[in-house]
């Protein structure tokens, strides 16, 4: 989002790179977004400029925002508050098909807050918990997902001051998500086009691999 003064542009200009909202498709947004409020969530902004639809939203992780959308079929927002581009000539699709998680790292201490947070406003329940402890540090993580089970957000605390959690949390200036996962009808054809697209990857870290068989 290039707009100035935009929310995207300001909470760029803090955290940097960064996903500052995202959107749970509901089946009743008027209702999703009331009921949110009634349970404790604090309101996002809601300052739509002209031809813009107006998107009720809530405050999230780390002052981000999440959306509540409840269009199915018809125009989509994406036909109201965007405008089309020319598609290459010859598109190559990489085989990428849905969002898998979205992980959120927090401070120490907040964990269940989150876990609470998703669990009391949108009824999300634990799948699974994870106290991992590799070689030089370690984590807790609680596998948090929606009701229908297509919405998953691990939501990660570290067990000390040196791992990559609290790393992340003093880079990017506070708790948010720090990354999204994307699932694949075949990795290895998705790595090879992406790459040829210019898109570079990260080498894995052996810490990795350290008790990997906990978090499979």
């Amino acid at each position: 989002n290039a707009e100035p003064d935009s929310f995207a542009q300001r909470f760029a200009k803090h955290h940097g790179p960064s996903a500052c909202a995202m959107a749970f498709r509901v089946r009743d947004a008027a209702y999703a977004y009331r009921r949110a409020l009634e349970l404790g969530a604090t309101p996002g902004p809601q300052n739509a400029g002209p031809m813009e639809l107006n998107i009720p939203c809530i405050e999230g992780i780390g002052g981000s925002l999440i959306y509540l959308v409840d269009r199915y079929g018809g125009p989509t927002i994406y036909d109201v508050d965007f405008r089309p581009v020319a598609p290459p000539a010859e598109p190559r699709e990489a085989g990428l098909t849905v969002i898998d998680h979205l992980t959120h790292n927090v401070a120490r201490g907040n964990m269940d807050k989150w876990a609470g947070f998703y669990a009391k406003l949108f009824n999300f329940r634990q799948i699974r918990y994870f106290d991992i402890e590799g070689r030089h540090t370690g984590l807790f993580s609680r596998a948090m997902t929606s009701p229908c089970g297509k919405i998953r957000i691990p939501i990660n605390e570290s067990q000390d001051e040196k791992s990559q959690i609290e790393e992340y949390l003093r880079e990017y200036h506070g708790e948010g998500i720090q990354h999204i996962a994307l699932a694949t009808e075949d990795i290895y054809r998705t790595v090879d086009t992406l790459r040829s697209h210019g898109v570079a990857f990260q080498d894995t870290p052996d810490t990795y691999y350290e008790r990997i068989e906990a978090r499979v």
